[in-house]
């Protein structure tokens, strides 16, 4: 991710805002908005790339599954994700043993905040 490319883009944004006398946009939001959308893209990137991993992850947790509940298990719909479920934190540790990245948080634009820290977020006075 180039930060500096990021940070480049909405500055020339906002200069556009200004000319077009809009109000400008708070440049630290955008840029961490941005930089998450980038990094997101990123390990999404790494998520398909081994998708055989993952997939074969699955079919040892469903083994697993059938040691313990019969040949029977993993044909409905609550079987299906529940190994889907297990298998994503081993999929996410390989990711990170490989990669030494951990899953970004999802990107949001609107984030509520909530207790003591209300008011304190982007767009506070400061």
């Amino acid at each position: 991710m180039d930060q500096q490319a990021i940070l480049d883009e909405i500055i020339k944004r906002n200069e556009l805002r200004r000319e077009a006398q809009l109000p400008l946009l708070d440049v630290e939001a955008e840029f961490d908005h941005a930089c998450l959308v980038a990094a997101q893209a990123e390990y999404s990137v790494l998520w398909h790339r081994h998708a055989d991993v993952h997939q074969r992850i699955k079919d040892e947790i469903l083994e697993e599954l059938r040691q313990v509940h019969g040949p029977g298990f993993g044909y409905g719909m609550g079987a299906k994700y529940s190994v889907g479920y297990r298998a994503l934190p081993r999929y996410r540790a390989f990711l990170k043993d490989l990669y030494g990245i951990d899953k970004p948080r999802l990107p949001a634009r609107n984030i509520a905040i909530y207790g003591e820290a209300k008011g304190a977020g982007y767009g506070a006075a400061k």
